[in-house]
């Protein structure tokens, strides 16, 4: 479906025409501000008669909302008649709406006939009669900020606030009328001290329900005061000219009644949220996404075709429902200037680029600057999450102050969709891996021992793998559709001082933090550096999303290579020369590794298990004097309990048995542990004759 359009240039003051296409619920037109000849880069808002280029950033308003023969001649008509009253002295009273600079913004303006309008400078000395892409802001703003313990009163007019700043009294209002407040003024009154005056009539108790509602628990205090004594329609202006002066009006704010939302008013935004359709849904998500662009307040998908990036504002899925990107997220968006972005990018210098931006921004313990290699990869594999299978989970460990969350903010400014988590809660980790499918810095978590979170660990456990899927219980189904699965895979940095249970750091590429030598990595991180660097982070995930990974030889063993063989992969797709640099860090980990898992618990059994041996000669032992020998030199709430030992003990492969007097034991098998022993480097075995079975 095609339609034609008319934009106001307003910088050349002439209209453009373009031919556009339907695309959700806006249109999409090739810009003619700019070289577009590919692919539609304007956005067109029908229904809110503006336009915006995500290519070259260029904004403005239709001419003609809906171009058809005589529809500009009735426009330019309508709009020449509304500046000749205004020409011609049809002007009673504007009031200013400022900026916290002082600055206007905007008018409201009371014509002669009562009516009001409202207009805004369009910075050549003439006037636009409409607040289209501008910012509300409250009534008397730079009062409002500025410090102060003076009470703020709320009513519904600018000329009540005229009024009674006449008697020295702080009072504001919202431009429109009644119903438009707008929760973007709701932080300006934080913590201060706030008394709602309505009119006294239906529309005036309803609108200051909706600036009550708004201000709870942001305001100081909320008083509500009905003023007594008006007629219906009254307001405060009519109330002091009747003789009401600051004393009385204070002594009835002295015992005004703190305010608190009446339950039988049902307000206009809650009944659009209560009937909103399902023809316009927020999805992140969409199917041929390389990421979001954000440029001012508007959100767009980036997609491409044919090896080329564009922008499209929505999405219409296959159920008819349209779709829009959600706009808030804690990540870095791109901005237009992606559109222009060389498709051109030699991956091994950019590989350079981003291990030299961590090392600028990033210490390592020394002699471990090699590991710069693994972090950099890491960055580059989250751009192609989609065609990976196994993630490492990056593992910040150190004391206080040695650079940990350093480390997850650096990290941030280069990863795909990365968001930061302090303190995470379950369903903070689960809502955002299943919703956005980002990359977490999970900043401070406490998952081991008595005050640690086991719901936490299962979900960091899961996210190392795909099609790990974490069981949820849905209230509203019954049966078995009750238990429902979900996949939270996903790359993910964990920065803490606790130590990590040995199933997850099984899965984790650990870095054991140290106070900084070097002061210069905690300067100022250079930000249009990192966007320089994401940009062409973004370049790489277009050019490779849509591609399969060579297949290539395997780096290590069992869970190591699991989780490294990734990013094995894109180092052979994009500096293969460093292939001996990456086997000689794998190496390093090998080593590591070997020299943890002889201080495991695990190796505590094997050698207590061997020692019992090299002392008795018996072929099997009871469980209790294992868990005796193993507890022996702890604390009473460090205590081992036989349930555990005697799971982690068959888990070892050593077969449980009844002994003499009924009572639990376990098998020496002397193969088993000729094969253990290297494993977790306990004592060797000495060899004995065979001595008889105590079964």
């Amino acid at each position: 479906m095609e339609q034609e359009f008319i934009l106001w240039d307003n910088d050349k003051k002439e209209k453009v025409e373009v031919v556009a296409k339907k695309s959700g619920k806006s249109w999409k037109a090739l810009c003619p501000f700019h070289d577009d000849q590919k692919h539609p880069n304007l956005n067109i808002d029908e229904d809110k008669r503006v336009y915006h280029c995500f290519a070259c950033n260029k904004s403005g308003a239709l001419y003609d909302p809906k171009y058809k023969k005589g529809s500009a001649k009735t426009y330019k008509k309508k709009t020449i008649t509304k500046a000749k009253i205004y020409k011609d002295d049809g002007i009673e009273k504007t009031y200013d709406y400022k900026d916290r600079r002082g600055e206007l913004v905007y008018q409201v303006v009371r014509g002669k006939d009562k009516k009001f309008s409202q207009r805004r400078p369009d910075g050549a000395g003439d006037w636009i009669w409409n607040l289209e892409g501008i910012k509300k802001v409250p009534y008397n703003l730079p009062d409002i900020i500025a410090p102060s313990d003076q009470l703020i009163l709320i009513v519904e007019g600018e000329k009540d606030c005229d009024n009674l700043k006449k008697e020295n009294i702080l009072a504001t209002t919202n431009s429109e009328g009644t119903g438009k407040w707008h929760s973007e003024h709701n932080n300006y009154f934080k913590d201060r001290n706030v008394v709602l005056i309505p009119d006294n009539d239906d529309v005036g108790y309803k609108h200051m329900q909706e600036v009550g509602r708004n201000l709870k628990g942001i305001a100081k205090s909320i008083r509500w005061l009905a003023l007594p004594g008006l007629k219906k329609g009254g307001d405060v202006s009519n109330w002091l000219e009747k003789g009401g002066d600051v004393k009385s009006l204070f002594k009835l704010i002295g015992i005004a009644d703190e305010f608190e939302p009446d339950p039988n008013i049902v307000l206009e935004e809650e009944t659009k949220k209560n009937k909103k359709t399902e023809k316009e849904k927020t999805r992140t998500l969409i199917p041929g996404l390389i990421h979001l662009v954000k440029e001012g307040e508007q959100v767009g998908y980036l997609l491409q075709n044919s090896g080329n990036f564009y922008v499209d504002e929505s999405f219409t899925g296959k159920d008819g429902i349209t779709y829009k990107p959600k706009r808030d997220l804690p990540i870095y968006y791109c901005g237009a200037d992606i559109l222009k972005e060389s498709r051109k990018v030699n991956y091994s210098s950019l590989l350079d680029e981003v291990i030299k931006f961590i090392k600028s921004y990033l210490e390592l313990p020394k002699g471990k600057e090699s590991n710069y290699l693994i972090l950099g990869l890491w960055i580059f594999h989250t751009y192609i999450i989609e065609k990976i299978e196994a993630t490492p989970l990056i593992y910040f460990y150190g004391v206080y102050e040695t650079g940990k969350s350093r480390a997850g903010e650096v990290l941030k400014e280069l990863g795909f969709r990365c968001e930061t988590i302090t303190s995470p809660t379950e369903a903070v980790l689960f809502r955002g891996a299943d919703y956005f499918k980002g990359a977490l810095i999970v900043d401070q978590v406490k998952i081991w021992g008595s005050e640690g979170n086991k719901d936490i660990a299962t979900l960091i456990k899961a996210r190392y793998k795909r099609g790990l899927m974490v069981p949820r219980i849905n209230l509203n189904k019954s049966g078995e559709d009750q238990i429902e699965y979900f996949d939270t895979f996903g790359p993910m940095v964990i920065c803490t001082d606790e130590t990590m249970p040995q199933d997850i750091e099984s899965r984790c590429i650990t870095f054991q933090m140290q106070k900084n030598a070097n002061p210069k990595v905690e300067g100022e991180i250079d930000k249009e550096l990192a966007k320089s660097i994401r940009n062409k982070l973004i370049v790489f995930r277009g050019n490779y999303v849509d591609q399969e990974l060579e297949k290539v030889k395997p780096v290590s063993r069992r869970r190591l290579n699991e989780i490294l063989y990734p990013l094995y992969q894109i180092l052979m797709e994009i500096a293969p020369e460093r292939k001996d640099e990456f086997k000689l860090i794998i190496k390093e980990i090998e080593q590591k590794k070997e020299g943890e898992e002889g201080l495991s618990f695990e190796a505590d059994i094997v050698s207590e298990i061997v020692k019992y041996y090299n002392e008795t000669g018996e072929e099997s032992f009871l469980t209790s004097e294992l868990v005796n020998r193993l507890n022996e030199d702890k604390r009473d709430k460090d205590q081992l309990s036989d349930r555990l030992i005697s799971l982690r003990t068959k888990r070892l492969g050593f077969e449980k048995i009844r002994l003499g007097g009924n009572k639990r034991g376990f098998r020496i098998d002397l193969n088993l542990l000729e094969k253990i022993i290297p494993q977790f480097k306990a004592v060797k075995i000495e060899k004995k004759e065979q001595s008889l079975n105590l079964t």
